[in-house]
């Protein structure tokens, strides 16, 4: 079944951070773009490196880092795919 997960009227944004030496940053992105898909949500996959000032700002020094919204959820880890669905509905 496919949903719109939405926050306060806008639709919820998951983002994958990724580096380009980052062994496990492609299961990551299989995860996020699965999860956001099957959920409905807005997906964006960034490079690490585009992003380096952004990335700071929120505290994402290592790759893979998962972020809803804004809130980083999981940092150089890929967490179960019920897992990243439960930090998700957490936030609905």
């Amino acid at each position: 079944m496919r949903y719109i997960v939405k926050k306060d009227g806008e639709e919820m944004k998951l983002s994958v951070y990724t580096g380009p030496d980052c062994p496990k940053c492609p299961p990551a992105k299989e995860l996020c773009q699965s999860v956001a898909k099957e959920m409905g949500l807005d997906y964006e996959e960034i490079d690490i490196n585009d992003k380096m000032i952004e990335a700071l700002q929120m505290q994402i020094a290592s790759t893979p880092s998962i972020v809803i919204d804004e809130d980083v959820v999981f940092r150089s880890s890929i967490p179960a795919k019920e897992e990243l669905m439960a930090e998700i509905k957490k936030r609905t």
